[in-house]
């Protein structure tokens, strides 16, 4: 087996069509909670991020190229603990509104990161919540470290919680 489907899309009812699956050593990783406790925590560290495009890092100045910028952080997340600083100072790129002057992600555990999916990914076939991740990060110019202990990702709203 190398994975478990999880979606089918079957145009006309007939046999053949698009499916999406669960590659199959990311179902074992979670399986066992599953198991026993009917759901899996979702690792979670408490930010919202902006990529850093070219056209970002040369308006805003930025003392990186790429990597994540920190545009929130949840007041009771493992981010917050941790003492990371979201952007306070709101400002249009281009088409987009970004908020200046928090944090610079670059590295995950020594990963580079470039995008909020690359971060996303990392956490989802790597980490558990109660682990703790290095964050290499960008403040003022000055590179430095922190570690965050994950939480677990808030459920969304109006589903039933399992």
């Amino acid at each position: 087996m190398i994975g478990v489907n999880t979606l089918g899309l079957m145009p006309n009812g007939g046999q053949t069509g698009l499916n999406f699956a669960i590659p199959i050593n990311n179902a074992k990783r979670i399986l066992p909670d599953l198991l026993s406790a009917g759901s899996y925590a979702h690792p979670f560290v408490g930010i919202g991020s902006a990529e850093i495009t070219p056209q970002i890092a040369g308006a805003l100045n930025l003392a990186v190229q790429e990597g994540l910028l920190v545009q929130s952080v949840e007041p009771t997340s493992g981010a917050a603990r941790a003492g990371l600083r979201g952007g306070s100072q709101p400002r249009e790129v281009g088409s987009r509104q970004v908020a200046a002057g928090g944090d610079i992600i670059v590295n995950i555990d020594n990963q580079k990161v470039r995008r909020p999916e690359d971060f996303i990914a990392y956490l989802e076939l790597n980490k558990k919540a109660g682990e703790v991740v290095t964050l290499t990060i960008v403040r003022e110019s000055q590179l430095g470290e922190v570690q965050v202990t994950l939480g677990e990702r808030p459920r969304a709203s109006g589903r039933p919680s399992r």
